[in-house]
C-alpha cells in the first residue's frame, strides 16, 4: 500500500456504510452527513449540484431552509474528515478529491468491465444495507442504485470465463458468488460462476455437488428445476475425459511451495475409501476437496492444489518422495470408511521431511446430509491443524541456526513465550518481535503482535510505565491494521491491543469479524471476539464465541485464555458453579497464569466457595503484593469495570479496596 492510499478517505457502501481513512474509522457526526458524503462519491466525477443534493436530503423543507440545512451538514463534514481538503466546492457544486478519496461502489462501476476479479472483490453485500434513510427521495435513490448494483454483480459472475483466466481472478470471482448465494440461495447465476469454475479446475465431483445445492435451492424457493443453461454447464461432455493421467515424472514443485519457502506448504492427498461400496469414493474426494478449500482460506499455509493432489491417487511413493516431489513441507492424508448413513474418518498429518507423524485424528457423524458432514470435518481438522502446523514450524525455526534467522522465523520463536503469560517471557517476545521488525519493518503481524505485548504489560499490571506502554501499543495496532491486507492473524492481534487497552471496540470488532469472514477457523479470532463481547457486556454473544473456539482448537496453546474467558463470561450470566470449573480448567492447562487467580478467587467467592475464593487470593497477592481493587480496575478495560458481580466477587475473596 502507497502512503497516498494510506490517507485516502475509503467510504464502504457495500453491505453496510462506514468511513475510514486508514484503517481507522473517521467519525461523521450524523446519519445525513454520511448520506451527502455517498450521494457525492457516487456522483460522476465525484461531484453533485448543491439543488441535486437538496433534492435528495432535504426534500420536505422550504429551500432557504434546505440550503442552510446543507451548509451545516458541510460544515460538519469538513471538520470531521481528517483531510478537510478532500472536500471541493466549486461553484454551484460539492465535489471530492478523487486523488484522495475512493467509493467502493464508484470504483466497482468502474471496474466491472475491464477488470471484473478486481471489482469482485469489491462488492461485500447490497448498496447500503441495514441503513436507515431519513428521506423519501433519498431512500428511493438508494433503492434504485442496489438493484442496479446488484443487477451489475449477477452479470459480472454469469459473464465471467474461468477457462483462460488466473487463480486469483477465479477465487475472486468464486468469492462474490458465494456472497451473493448467503443473500440469495437460489441464485443461479452465481451456482453458473461457480460450477464453470469447478469444470475449468478440472473437479467434475464439486461440479456436480454445486448443481445439486443449486438444483435444491431453486425447488424450495422457486418450486421448478434450474434454468436450462445450468444444466448445459452439467450436461456437457467433459473436456478432460480420455485425457491419460499425468504421470509421476510430470510432477513439478509449484512456485511458492517448496522447502524454502517462508510459510509452511501442504498437501491433501486423495484419501482412501475403506467402505466395501466403490462409490463411496465421491464421499472421500467430496470430503477432501472441502478440507482443500478450507485450508486455501487461511493465510498461514501454502495448499497445493486439488489437482495436483489427484494426479498421486494410486502412486507408490512414500510420504517423503511426495515431499521431495511437490515440494511441501507437511502431507495431510486420511481414510474414509461409510456404512449406511453413518461415516467415519480419519486423519493425520505427517512431515514430509522426516516421515512422521504429528498429529492425527478420527470424526465419526451421521452422513445423510452429506454437506454438513463435509463441512464439520474440513471444518475441525483446519481448526485442529492450525496450531498443530503452528507447533511444527516453531519447532523448526528453534533448529536453525541464529545466523539463518528471518522475520517469520522471529515471529515464531517469540510465540511459546508470547503464550506463557509472564512477565519475563512477555518481554522475551516482545524482543523478538522488534528483532523482526529491525528485518522487516512493514511486517504487519509483527507490528500486531508487539501492539498486544505491550497492552499485555499493562494489563497484568508487569509496566514500568503504563501510560507509555499503552499509548505505544495503541499506535502499534492502529498501524498494523492500516498494513493487515487480507491477513487475519494480524487483524487478530491488532484488534486484541486495542480490546485490551479499551482504544477502539468499534475497528477491534470490525477487524476480528473481518479476520473471521477470511478465515471462519482462526481459533484466535473467536477466542479475541468473546473477550470483546464479554468487555462489551455481550454475555451470550461471548460464551458462544468462546465455546467456538475451544470447539475449534481445544488443544490450541491459548486454550488457558479461552477457558478463563468462557469462565468468567459465565459469571455474569449467572452460572456460578459453571464458572468456576472453567477458570479452573484454564489454571490447569496454564499453571504460571497467575493473573487467572483472580478469576477463580472472583468465581469461587461468588459460588459460594470461601475456602476456594480465599486460597486463589492468596495465590494472586503473592504473585501481586500491591494489588487493590483500584489498581486493578485502572489496568483493565473500562467497560469491565461495570461487571458488578465480578468486582463483589474480588472484595468477598478478601482484595483491599485501595
Amino acid at each position: 500500500m502507497t502512503g497516498r492510499e494510506d490517507t485516502q478517505l475509503h467510504i464502504r457502501t457495500f453491505g453496510g456504510l462506514d468511513v475510514t481513512v486508514a484503517g481507522v474509522p473517521v467519525r461523521v457526526p450524523t446519519r445525513k452527513v454520511q448520506l451527502l458524503l455517498v450521494a457525492v462519491a457516487m456522483a460522476t466525477g465525484m461531484t453533485a449540484s448543491r439543488e441535486r443534493l437538496v433534492g435528495l436530503l432535504w426534500s420536505d423543507r422550504s429551500d432557504a431552509q434546505a440550503r442552510g440545512s446543507l451548509r451545516h451538514a458541510l460544515a460538519a463534514l469538513r471538520k470531521a474528515l481528517p483531510d478537510p481538503s478532500a472536500l471541493l466546492a466549486p461553484s454551484g457544486s460539492i465535489g471530492l478529491d478523487p486523488a484522495k478519496t475512493e467509493c467502493d461502489a464508484a470504483r466497482f462501476l468502474a471496474l466491472a468491465s475491464r477488470e471484473p476479479a478486481m471489482a469482485a472483490d469489491l462488492y461485500r453485500g447490497p448498496f447500503l444495507a441495514d441503513c436507515d434513510f431519513p428521506d423519501v427521495a433519498f431512500e428511493e435513490w438508494a433503492l434504485a442504485e442496489r438493484r442496479s448494483l446488484h443487477a451489475r454483480a449477477l452479470a459480472l459472475v454469469d459473464a465471467f470465463d474461468p477457462a483462460g483466466a488466473t487463480g486469483t481472478a477465479r477465487e475472486a470471482v468464486a468469492g462474490l458468488a458465494g456472497r451473493l448465494l448467503e443473500t440469495d440461495p437460489a441464485c443461479e447465476e452465481a451456482h453458473r460462476a461457480l460450477i464453470r469454475r469447478d469444470i475449468a479446475e478440472g473437479r467434475r465431483n464439486a461440479a456436480l455437488r454445486q448443481y445439486e445445492a443449486c438444483r435444491h435451492a431453486t425447488l424450495d424457493a422457486l418450486g421448478a428445476e434450474p434454468e436450462e443453461m445450468t444444466r448445459a454447464l452439467i450436461e456437457a461432455p467433459d473436456p478432460k475425459a480420455g485425457e491419460p493421467e499425468t504421470g509421476r515424472s510430470e510432477i513439478r514443485p509449484p512456485e511458492g511451495g517448496s522447502e524454502t519457502s517462508t510459510h509452511p506448504s501442504i498437501v491433501v492427498l486423495p484419501f482412501k475409501n475403506l467402505s466395501s461400496d466403490p462409490e463411496q469414493g465421491f464421499f472421500a474426494d467430496g470430503v477432501v476437496e472441502e478440507i482443500t478449500s478450507v485450508l486455501s482460506r487461511i493465510r498461514d499455509f501454502f495448499v497445493i492444489a486439488r489437482q495436483t493432489a489427484e494426479t498421486l491417487r494410486d502412486s507408490t511413493m512414500d510420504t517423503r518422495e511426495i515431499g521431495r516431489a511437490l515440494g511441501v513441507r507437511y502431507i495431510l492424508e486420511g481414510a474414509v470408511r461409510r456404512s449406511g448413513d453413518r461415516a467415519r474418518i480419519t486423519v493425520r498429518l505427517i512431515d514430509a521431511g522426516t516421515g512422521t507423524q504429528i498429529w492425527s485424528d478420527r470424526f465419526d457423524g451421521d452422513a445423510k446430509d452429506v454437506f454438513d458432514f463435509q463441512d464439520e470435518v474440513a471444518a475441525s481438522v483446519a481448526g485442529a491443524l492450525h496450531p498443530s502446523l503452528r507447533q511444527a514450524e516453531i519447532e523448526r525455526a528453534l533448529r536453525k541456526r541464529p545466523e539463518n534467522l528471518q522475520a517469520y522465523d522471529l515471529i515464531l520463536r517469540a510465540y511459546p513465550h508470547f503464550w506463557a503469560h509472564t512477565k519475563a517471557d512477555n518481554a522475551e517476545a516482545a524482543v523478538l518481535f522488534e528483532t523482526a521488525l529491525e528485518i522487516e519493518p512493514r511486517n504487519g503481524l509483527a507490528t500486531a503482535m508487539l501492539a498486544w505485548c505491550r497492552v499485555q504489560d499493562v494489563a497484568y499490571m508487569w509496566s514500568e510505565d503504563p501510560e507509555t506502554d499503552r499509548s505505544e501499543g495503541i499506535e502499534l495496532a492502529r498501524r498494523a491494521a492500516a498494513m493487515a491486507d487480507d491477513d487475519p492473524a494480524t487483524m487478530v492481534a491488532a484488534a486484541a491491543a486495542l480490546t485490551i487497552s479499551s482504544a477502539d471496540f468499534a475497528l477491534a470488532q470490525t477487524l476480528l469479524e473481518r479476520s473471521l469472514r477470511i478465515d471462519p477457523n482462526n481459533a484466535w479470532g473467536w477466542m479475541r471476539l468473546g473477550w470483546l463481547y464479554h468487555y462489551d457486556h455481550r454475555t451470550d454473544e461471548a460464551i458462544a464465541a468462546f465455546d467456538r473456539a475451544l470447539r475449534l482448537s481445544p488443544y490450541d496453546p491459548f486454550a488457558f485464555n479461552i477457558l478463563v474467558g468462557s469462565g468468567v463470561a459465565r459469571q455474569i450470566r449467572g452460572d456460578y458453579k459453571e464458572a468456576v470449573e472453567f477458570v479452573e480448567a484454564g489454571l490447569r492447562s496454564r499453571p504460571t497464569m497467575l493473573w487467572g487467580y483472580r478469576g477463580l478467587a472472583s468465581t469461587a467467592a461468588t459460588a459460594g466457595d470461601m475456602d476456594k475464593a480465599r486460597a486463589a487470593m492468596r495465590k494472586l497477592l503473592e504473585a501481586y503484593p500491591d494489588l487493590t481493587i483500584s489498581s486493578l480496575k485502572k489496568a483493565v478495560p473500562m467497560t469491565l469495570q461495570k461487571h458488578g458481580v465480578y468486582w463483589e466477587g474480588l472484595r468477598k475473596a478478601g482484595l483491599p479496596e485501595e
